[in-house]
């Protein structure tokens, strides 16, 4: 729910799940952890402000940490060997990928006009 309508409000590219529910050891204390990809020239609190703005009506009792980046932010610090950044990337789960959901799409489409091809044949006599 609250992946979904960030997805609708903020359309980000992809989004990352990480910290103690990526890796399924919440506690009563821990909130979502959610890495935000998305090319923008907002200032990153502005980013943060439009993320929590999009969820705010949610009903929700756990808090949700929004870190918006675009994907030249996080190569940089992926490049300068930030810590943190790895472990998101290596250890987070992909809850929503914009690119993947359209490939998944593209590929659906290019399969239809063999799946009637072959339907239609194997209802010949």
């Amino acid at each position: 729910m609250i992946v979904q309508r960030i997805v609708e409000a903020y359309v980000p590219d992809k989004i990352i799940l990480y910290g103690s529910y990526a890796y399924g050891m919440p506690r009563p204390d821990s909130d979502f952890d959610l890495l935000i990809l998305k090319e923008t020239t907002e200032p990153p609190r502005d980013r943060r402000f439009a993320v929590r703005k999009a969820i705010w009506p949610l009903p929700t009792t756990i808090p949700v940490e929004p870190l918006v980046v675009t994907e030249s932010e996080l190569a940089r610090r992926l490049e300068i060997g930030d810590q943190y950044f790895q472990e998101i990337v290596s250890r987070g789960r992909t809850v929503y990928d914009r690119q993947g959901l359209a490939r998944s799409r593209r590929m659906v489409r290019s399969r239809r006009p063999r799946l009637r091809s072959r339907r239609s044949a194997s209802q010949r006599p």
